[in-house]
């Protein structure tokens, strides 16, 4: 009997049962299993409803296993969608969270960066600097990170998408970039070390940031005025709750005057800086 319960469990399962059982997993919720099965499997909410003891393939054993080692679905997917744009993610990216979105689509609508010159520091995905360069075809964006894994995917969205004005650059956080630029924006690393976080398939190089989590800001920060034009400025993503301590490494760098904004969530998750006024 157990061989054959065996068996029976690693046999296709059909839509319903793919549901019931993805949802038993902690961590796993119905939405990210409707884009799975949307987008592996191209079943739709209302397959979903109507088909539901229609089998999948063998694909659909292989994805529990998966869940259930706690892989994020965007992972096992292959992409999520952002801003209007496909984008590809694998473990050698961070997953693009909503907050980051919001800041894009934030400072989309309130600058235009025409004929502008922008730096993705710590692109990852190149999430940012994609969308960027996407809406607004004459400018310049340099999109950066430390890891050439990273820039690697970076540069199969800039395929994927049909983006011709985004460049890459290999560096330690400003360590290499030797432009200046309009604009700069950042989601850098921001977990202390040791942290535990909710998923182990995320790179580290993209989590963590020193005892205090606050290292890549206060490495990008005192080199500002070395890669900021004078009238630029300069965004982050931001940890709600540090924005104190963030403050204080401007304050104390000396140049910049930060202010941070708000998410819909209410919460403090972004910080603009700019030279202050002489």
């Amino acid at each position: 009997l157990p061989i054959c319960h065996g068996a029976n469990e690693r046999r296709p399962v059909t839509i319903k049962e793919f549901q019931r059982r993805a949802l038993n997993i902690q961590g796993v919720y119905l939405p990210d299993v409707l884009d799975i099965l949307k987008e592996i499997f191209n079943v739709s909410s209302v397959d979903v409803i109507i088909d539901g003891d229609k089998e999948l393939d063998s694909r659909s054993i292989e994805i529990l296993d998966r869940l259930n080692k706690k892989e994020p679905s965007a992972y096992i997917i292959g992409h999520i969608q952002f801003a209007g744009m496909t984008i590809k993610v694998n473990p050698n990216v961070l997953i693009p969270r909503m907050e980051t979105e919001e800041l894009v689509l934030n400072l989309c609508e309130t600058i235009d960066f025409s004929n502008k010159k922008i730096l993705d520091l710590c692109c990852g995905s190149g999430c940012i600097g994609l969308s960027i360069a996407k809406r607004f075809p004459s400018s310049t964006v340099i999109l950066s990170d430390i890891s050439k894994e990273a820039i690697n995917v970076a540069e199969e969205n800039k395929r994927i998408n049909d983006i011709n004005n985004a460049t890459f650059v290999v560096s330690d956080f400003l360590e290499s970039i030797k432009d200046k630029f309009d604009y700069i924006i950042s989601n850098p690393p921001y977990i202390p070390e040791g942290t535990k976080t909710e998923t182990s398939y995320e790179p580290d190089l993209a989590l963590f940031s020193g005892i205090d989590g606050l290292d890549s800001y206060r490495k990008i920060i005192n080199k500002l005025p070395f890669v900021l034009k004078e009238k630029g400025e300069a965004f982050f993503e931001i940890e709600d709750g540090r924005e104190d301590d963030l403050l204080s490494i401007v304050d104390r760098q000396g140049i910049y005057k930060g202010i941070i904004k708000k998410d819909l969530a209410n919460k403090a998750r972004f910080m603009y800086l700019k030279k202050k006024i002489s």
